[in-house]
């Protein structure tokens, strides 16, 4: 006789999940009206779960550096970020960097991970420009640094060329905490798991939706991780390629700029004239997937290398780079595309830079900010 047997898969994500504080290190300017801090729900998502928290003096002082809080954070079902303020008082008075501490305790219907995390006050008196010595980066990095992002949880993720960082084996990509220091738990053998084989050139973090914690790569390599992924990848929170990310044959050449936009597209800019064997001239779009973004239709595109690329709060696209001409039009170094990729033509920088630009800015009044190798602009 012959007998049958069930194998059962247990979905990790069918329980309560952990409760932890989103990092060991939060950081806010003392002239900010509050400390925002972020706990987060892993390993499992299902019932209503909850936690207190509170926080405590270590260097900053209830009522002299902060106002103490107390409360309790509720987790509904499927909910995975929660987040809990605490005022913070610009005391005017020059004293250096502070800290205090928030503690989540009393769980509900979870278990817990990270339960202790450090606030840090930086001081708004301390002299402008002079170089901040609580970042310590160690070592740093034995290459190239070409690319720095940051986290909305504070920590910095680094991008160039190099083979290690502060001393540990990290190809090309690397994570450090608030405090500058490499974050060891960032895919700990990067070399073997999610390094890439050529120099990173771009960085763009998730800071919302589900993707939150994951970063968009772009660079000259053709492999990511032992994966075949040309000129740019999706990396998970932990550093392992996401395998959801898949933009096919990719740029045919290197990618210089990613912008991750809020709905979770990605803009991409450099030295491309293809992606996913489709025309794309040095700037294109991708889906949330991976695939090229059909809506998003640059024509012509620029006429040479993009090397930096912004978007506006009304979803047009600023470019800047060494090209001439955008779309047959005359701007030089400086353009700008309307959300469904049409050349602005409302957007007219005349003569444009006499050389190439390198780097857009968009400051909080809408002023847009260039720079790179020009002596003149208009």
């Amino acid at each position: 006789s012959q007998s049958n047997s069930v194998l059962t898969i247990a979905d990790a994500e069918f329980s309560p999940g952990v409760l932890t504080f989103a990092s060991s290190l939060f950081s806010v300017a003392e002239n900010v009206t509050n400390a925002v801090i972020t706990v987060i729900r892993t390993n499992g998502f299902t019932g209503v779960v909850s936690v207190n928290y509170g926080v405590s003096n270590l260097t900053a002082k209830a009522g002299i550096d902060f106002t103490s809080v107390a409360g309790t954070l509720i987790f509904t079902n499927a909910g995975s970020v929660q987040t809990f303020s605490v005022p913070i008082i610009d005391n005017l008075t020059q004293e250096g960097n502070r800290l205090f501490e928030v503690r989540l305790f009393n769980p509900t219907n979870a278990t817990m991970g990270l339960t202790n995390a450090t606030v840090r006050i930086v001081d708004n008196e301390a002299p402008a420009g002079g170089i901040d010595a609580t970042f310590v980066a160690g070592t740093g990095a034995n290459g190239n640094v070409f690319a720095l992002d940051l986290s909305l949880f504070g920590s910095v993720f680094v991008g160039g060329d190099f083979t290690s960082f502060n001393g540990f084996g990290r190809t090309n990509v690397a994570r450090l905490g608030a405090s500058g220091a490499l974050d060891t738990t960032y895919t700990a053998d990067l070399i073997t798991r999610a390094g890439t084989n050529a120099t990173v050139r771009a960085l763009g973090v998730y800071t919302n939706g589900t993707n939150i914690g994951k970063i968009i790569i772009g660079g000259a390599f053709d492999t990511v991780g032992g994966l075949a992924r040309t000129n740019l990848a999706r990396l998970n929170p932990d550093g392992t390629v996401d395998r959801s990310f898949n933009p096919g044959r990719g740029p045919d050449n290197a990618v210089y700029s990613v912008i991750v936009q809020t709905d979770g597209k990605v803009l991409i800019g450099g030295f491309f004239t293809l992606v996913d064997n489709t025309n794309r001239s040095f700037i294109a779009r991708l889906n949330v997937d991976g695939t090229l973004d059909q809506t998003f239709n640059p024509g012509l595109g620029a006429d040479t290398n993009v090397y930096a690329v912004a978007v506006q709060p009304d979803g047009s696209v600023l470019l800047a780079g060494a090209f001439r001409s955008v779309q047959t039009s005359n701007r030089a170094g400086v353009a700008r595309l309307l959300p469904d990729g049409t050349l602005d033509l409302g957007f007219d920088p005349g003569l444009g830079a006499d050389k190439d630009v390198y780097a857009l800015a968009i400051q909080a009044d809408g002023m847009i900010l260039v720079g790179g190798a020009f002596t003149n602009f208009a």
